[in-house]
């Protein structure tokens, strides 16, 4: 940029970033980022930037940049766009990508980015345009513009969607539901997405954790394409930042077609320390940066001065002694001391000899000693951490002055998990970086002269948590050097002279190869290559993901505790009909609780009490509710995504601390069942009968029978409406107490819901009492296979397959759109829409056009006008039911719309690809990726044949015939899939069918 643009884009930056935080301004080496990515058009290769540099404001300047983009390329906003702006069109700055994933190795830091990233979100969609500065809805203006427009069933242009900028939120160690899955739809689409390093790298190796085969390789061509991955605590994660740049390596190797219009995969590796390397580009702060930016300054070199303490003593006395250096390191009003420790059961020591020393003082009575003390030692569900925001606040100095909040002790999970900012700090030894990490928490925004860190050696400990002592003498020894921190672990002092780095614990770091992905990214076959090591999942991908390969680290599952039926089989039911959701999900945190829990259920088989059944949640499955034999090891059976679904009665859980134990509780303090709490996501009403007298039961069941969505099959007229009840309806049956107990205060009661009988269970069977369990669930949006396969979302509105407002006439439209949007020339557009407009030639089958006339009177004669393209149905079970019935079972549409496709195209390697072509359309599902499992006689059998052609001669069965075993009984199938492959890149190619399905998917939510 010349020096007038910039200034001229620098107040634009000013202004943007003022609007979102405060007032406040960027800092230099932010401003120096931002240019970078214009100059270049792509983002650099590394940020070197201290804890507490702002190092999240990637996030503002990747919105930023993603506004300019939309306002300077659109002919749509012209008007909104200044003369010095329209320059930055020649810069290539449409080339940047349109998603930014921010991974980091902790959940609780996903967390807050998250939370950092929906605000952000929130303040641009609610901007006011009439406001003394109207930035926002300027940048707003630009997204909307980034995203395009395309055209709905009438072809007239709109909008993408409703949201200028997507934020999505992907860990482990929480539930998936179908909200989380909505960025995957849009692909032209401003998004962030914060996610676990596992999360992330397990979905760009077609194997994502959590998801459903299908799905894996959308995700996985999104993520290698358009997307620029922001790898935090680079030292901790070599191994996927050398995964995530193989990934562009190999598709350069192959010459993807693709990457020609849009953009490869970027890695940026945040580090404090830059790399000595003049082949890295990076940006980050310099020393001359301080004489503007003051705060920085403030924040960065302000002295964390460091006394090491050594002791050697018994383990009471070792407590003890923590808790005195607390003390010690106490006196300031208002000021909070932290404590990190390396264990649970250190915490809990260290947190009872604090509390005792606290009552002997005069100025602590029963009632403020309770809040003096807080102890935070595991990862906790997002219920419970909400309810603990006021803490939070008061750690980060922003709560209540009076506040009798003096000491907060936890174990790693202070490191990073909140933004805290304490008076003084008292912590074990640990690893350099994480020592640097936990300094971080003291003084973090510079506003006292100093931050005094207190580092407890204990001498002769055996194991120091989770941490090698090889990675603890390092450490010692760089505290203890002339040139290391020299005592002082100020954000500044650690980056001129940082820490000696962890070993890796591996090896070698494994390169990723052409066969490799080969094998991955056929996700619909089972491979004889599969292999799973203890408490991984088949075809492990741990060797390209993992810096310790052996480690018990993070499994990525959830545990969940449900007020359960007795029966394993009634409770996976209701579990079924209420899934698990984030927001009551507690993570494991590591492999040796799969041994915990199957110890504390042997430990109450001996003294012969429940455990109550366990349910494992695998939304990646069919059957997706799978009860746990207790015979089995958990590990073996729990795959990377899955959610334990276990009985409150179930003693896992701490609910003092709202964490899950590691060696069992006493029964009165089992962890609540919190899923009706979370209101978004629906709710279970139960009720039982006791001692001959009703408590809620009957009203339970007399709604069922009025309201529940049964397996009737009773068919209706085209025009008749299955009306849903509503919020109101289900409280005026119920009464307004029981409703105030189910629903609490604040509902909306216009919400339309379903309602499912899901578990009765009568006395005789349970032994104790009638129960019943009903599960209201909000109308939702439908996930990807319903709205793919045939359901209509909602509107209920005739959708026919090829007339000029039908579904393929549409998607051909939309797949068009999507393209020109993203830049592809105008073969590749055109053959994305040809793809569209064929993709469900296959649901002609006179057996799927039964299926789809489920509550429709049959048509007379089947033709273009009046082929479905979906149904009306809300049973999945009679669904089923008919499939089989009909031979459907396994039967796959799309594998038929190809071999039509191929056998009716008179075009091939002319105007279109039509190996493109053909794989689009087979693979529009996610299936046939490398091989279909039917062959030629199954996709189109004989009886169908011969009625096809007997009552539809236009249908011209014959050829249809020959190309099914052309393409799935010689082999050329494979043969295609291996040309496109190679010809477009194993992510280009992925993101080809990407852009389609979300084409179908979102034509198809849109009626």
């Amino acid at each position: 940029m010349d020096s007038k643009l910039q200034d001229y884009v620098d107040t634009w930056f000013d202004r943007f970033v003022a609007a979102i935080h405060d007032g406040r301004q960027p800092y230099q080496w932010q401003r120096r980022l931002m240019h970078y990515v214009i100059d270049h058009a792509r983002w650099p290769d590394e940020i070197a930037a201290p804890t507490g540099a702002g190092k999240t404001m990637v996030m503002d300047i990747h919105v930023f940049l993603n506004a300019l983009a939309g306002l300077t390329m659109s002919v749509d906003c012209e008007d909104h766009i200044d003369s010095e702006l329209r320059s930055l069109a020649d810069m290539d700055i449409a080339y940047i990508p349109r998603r930014l994933v921010m991974t980091v190795n902790r959940r609780a830091l996903v967390d807050d980015q998250y939370d950092e990233a929906t605000d952000l979100a929130n303040r641009i969609e609610s901007a006011d345009a009439q406001s003394e500065d109207s930035i926002l809805s300027e940048i707003r203006d630009g997204l909307n513009c980034r995203a395009g427009k395309v055209r709905d069933i009438n072809g007239k242009p709109q909008a993408v969607d409703c949201s200028p900028c997507r934020v999505t939120r992907l860990r482990g160690g929480e539930a998936t539901d179908n909200a989380k899955n909505q960025w995957r739809y849009y692909p032209t689409q401003c998004q962030i997405v914060c996610a676990t390093p596992d999360m992330f790298g397990s979905r760009l190796l077609f194997r994502g954790y959590g998801i459903t085969k299908a799905a894996r390789p959308m995700e996985a061509g999104l993520f290698a394409y358009d997307t620029v991955l922001i790898l935090d605590e680079a030292h901790l994660n070599r191994q996927l930042a050398q995964t995530a740049a193989d990934v562009s390596r190999l598709e350069d190797l192959q010459k993807s077609k693709v990457a020609e219009f849009v953009s490869p995969l970027q890695v940026v590796k945040t580090t404090a320390t830059p790399a000595d390397n003049d082949e890295v580009e990076s940006v980050g702060v310099e020393f001359e940066d301080f004489q503007k930016d003051r705060a920085l300054c403030q924040r960065l070199t302000r002295c964390k001065p460091v006394e090491l303490n050594e002791v050697e003593c018994s383990d009471k006395e070792y407590a003890e002694h923590i808790a005195q250096r607390c003390m010690a390191l106490s006196g300031a009003q208002h000021a909070v001391v932290g404590c990190i420790v390396n264990k649970v059961d250190t915490a809990g020591k260290v947190f009872d000899a604090l509390t005792k020393k606290l009552k002997k003082t005069e100025q602590y009575d029963d009632d403020s000693l309770k809040n003096a003390v807080r102890c935070f030692v595991g990862p906790m569900r997002p219920y419970d951490k909400n309810q603990l925001q006021g803490v939070f606040s008061e750690i980060c100095g922003d709560g209540d002055p009076n506040s009798p909040l003096r000491f907060v002790i936890g174990t790693q999970t202070l490191e990073v998990g909140i933004d805290a900012d304490f008076s003084a700090l008292v912590t074990e030894l640990a690893p350099g970086n994480s020592l640097v990490q936990r300094a971080g928490r003291v003084n973090r925004r510079g506003l006292r002269d100093n931050g005094p860190i207190t580092v407890v050696i204990r001498k002769n400990e055996k194991k120091q948590g989770v941490y090698r002592q090889e990675d603890l003498d390092l450490s010692l020894a760089w505290l203890k050097s002339e040139r290391g921190a020299n005592l002082d672990l100020g954000a500044w002092n650690c980056m001129k002279h940082p820490a000696s780095p962890q070993e890796l614990d591996r090896m070698a770091l494994q390169r990723l190869e052409i066969w490799d992905v080969e094998n991955l990214s056929s996700t619909d076959e089972q491979l004889a290559a599969d292999y799973a090591f203890y408490g991984r999942s088949p075809a492990d991908i741990s060797l390209w993901l993992r810096d310790e390969l052996a480690s018990d680290d993070s499994p990525d599952v959830g545990v969940v505790a449900r007020d359960l039926p007795e029966d394993d089989a009634d409770a996976a039911r209701l579990v079924s009909f209420a899934p698990p959701v984030a927001e009551e999900t507690f993570p494991l945190r590591s492999f040796g609780q799969f041994d915990d829990i199957k110890k504390i259920y042997e430990k109450g088989q001996k003294k012969r009490k429940t455990f109550g059944p366990l349910v494992i949640y695998r939304p990646s499955a069919d059957d997706k509710c799978i009860p746990w034999d207790r015979k089995t090891d958990l590990s073996t059976v729990v795959h990377p995504g899955d959610t334990l679904v276990v009985s409150t009665e179930a003693p896992l859980f701490d609910q003092g601390t709202h964490v899950l134990s590691s060696s069992g509780i006493k029964e009165n303090q089992a962890e609540e069942d919190v899923y009706s709490c979370c209101h978004d996501s629906g709710w279970v009403l139960k009720g039982q009968k006791s001692d001959g007298k009703d408590r809620h039961y009957r009203v339970l069941d007399d709604l069922a029978r009025k309201f529940a969505a049964g397996d009737s099959e009773d068919t209706e007229t085209e025009n008749d409406h299955l009306g849903m009840p509503t919020l109101q309806q289900i409280v005026d049956e119920i009464g307004d107490k029981f409703a105030t107990e189910v629903f609490g205060k604040s509902y909306d009661p216009e919400t339309e819901v379903n309602i499912y009988p899901a578990v009765k269970v009568d006395a005789e069977r349970e032994g104790q009492s009638d129960r019943i369990w009903i599960s209201v669930q909000p109308m939702r949006n439908l996930d990807e296979r319903e709205l793919q396969e045939i359901r209509v979302d909602g509107n209920n509105r005739i959708v026919y397959l090829n007339t000029s407002d039908g579904h393929q006439p549409c998607v051909e439209r939309r797949a068009s759109d999507f393209a020109t949007i993203l830049g592809f020339d105008e073969r590749i557009r055109d053959e994305m829409a040809e793809a569209g407009l064929h993709h469900d030639d296959g649901k002609k089958d006179w057996r799927f056009q039964r299926l789809l006339h489920y509550r429709l009177s049959k048509s007379e004669n089947d033709d273009d006008s009046t082929y479905l393209a979906k149904s009306r149905f809300h049973s999945v079970s009679w669904e089923q039911r008919l499939r089989n019935q009909l031979s459907l079972a396994g039967w796959r549409h799309e594998q038929r719309s190809a071999a039509e496709y191929w056998a009716n195209s008179e075009r091939k390697d002319d105007e279109y690809d039509t190996d493109l072509v053909t794989r689009l359309i087979g693979t529009s599902h996610g299936h046939g990726r490398s091989a279909f499992r039917a062959s030629a006689s199954t996709v189109i059998p004989d009886s169908v044949a011969q009625k096809d052609m007997l009552c539809n001669p236009h249908l011209a069965m014959g050829p249809a015939m020959a190309g099914a075993q052309e393409l799935f009984d010689t082999g050329l199938w494979q043969t295609i899939v291996h040309r496109t492959d190679w010809k477009y890149g194993f992510w280009g190619v992925s993101y080809l069918e990407a852009i389609l399905r979300a084409a179908d998917i979102t034509v198809s939510k849109e009626g």
